[in-house]
């Protein structure tokens, strides 16, 4: 589908909310927001379990277990260095 017959698919929001009566696009985009309203939160993380409601939060959660930091406190720098 052209890039343009899909952003019209914006303006014709047929997904209601049967909870708060919010209008989506997408089927896919509902479901995901009745999510906010059941607190189901499916996307898990392997290293800690802490779980997330959507996808895209789970793989920004990820990047903080990184073995490789990529800022350091210069507060504890600095303590150490005066002590």
């Amino acid at each position: 589908m052209p890039a343009f017959a899909m952003h019209i698919l914006t303006h014709q929001a047929k997904h209601k909310c049967p909870k708060c009566a919010k209008l989506f696009s997408r089927p896919w985009l509902l479901k995901g927001h009745l999510r906010s309203h059941t607190g189901q939160k499916p996307f898990g993380c392997g290293n800690c379990g802490k779980a997330f409601s959507d996808r895209s939060n789970l793989r920004a959660h990820l990047n903080t277990h990184n073995a490789k930091k990529r800022w350091s406190c210069a507060w504890i720098f600095l303590k150490k260095l005066f002590k």
